[in-house]
């Protein structure tokens, strides 16, 4: 049950840092294109 909740929190990390990365990379995308 331990293990299960720290692969839990792992995937909420790593998800979280993947919403995170394509956030910023649709903003970087924008900029490019109203430039």
């Amino acid at each position: 049950m331990k293990d299960l909740s720290l692969l839990l929190r792992i995937g909420l990390f790593k998800m979280l840092c993947l919403v995170y990365f394509l956030h910023f990379v649709s903003r970087l995308l924008c900029s490019s294109v109203k430039n």
